[in-house]
């Protein structure tokens, strides 16, 4: 073998290396989410007061999710699963997560997803603090009145290892099997 081929195997065995010491450099935050506590929008007002709530619900953990890439699950703490499916196929909204075929009713977590960068955006629509097109959950149109206790885990990473979010979101999607979302 001539030195350029060891060289250039050599180098790319020691990025390699560099990116499989990143694997277990990852993190997780919890927060809670009671949607019986969520008070009613009204898009009409300032950014600055509609998002007031919202901002005090991420402010513990604001600065650890900011700019990050990550997976993120939302747990069911309190909740009627088979509750949860009616409410929601029945909010008139075209810009909903997608329902799967078959939905298994006995899992614990209602949604799994993934960001690159901008998970404050992402749990924004989600939540229903954003009037938008954009596909999410929209709680706040739906899960107020079944008093849903949800737990929010969003696991960063080290940007060097945004590639891989897709495949720890299949994982996280296979194992938990979520009510809601693609697969």
């Amino acid at each position: 073998m001539d030195k350029v081929a060891v060289a250039i195997l050599n180098k790319t065995n020691k990025q390699v290396i560099k990116y499989l010491e990143l694997l277990d450099n990852y993190k997780c935050y919890e927060l809670e989410i009671d949607t019986h506590k969520f008070k009613s929008i009204d898009f009409s007002l300032p950014e600055k007061v509609l998002l007031l709530e919202y901002n005090q619900l991420l402010k513990p953990i604001e600065k650890n999710i900011k700019n990050t890439p990550c997976v993120y699950t939302l747990e069911i703490i309190k909740g009627d699963t088979k509750q949860i499916i009616k409410a929601y196929k029945k909010l008139k909204k075209n810009n909903k997560s997608a329902l799967k075929k078959e939905i298994d009713y006995k899992t614990n977590f209602l949604y799994v997803g993934r960001s690159k960068a901008t998970i404050k955006h992402r749990l924004r629509v989600h939540l229903g603090y954003r009037n938008t097109s954009e596909n999410a959950l929209q709680l706040l149109h739906w899960a107020k009145p079944l008093g849903l206790e949800l737990k929010l885990n969003i696991y960063t990473f080290p940007k060097e290892l945004e590639f891989l979010l897709p495949l720890y979101e299949a994982r996280f999607q296979e194992k938990l099997n979520p009510l809601i979302g693609f697969r």
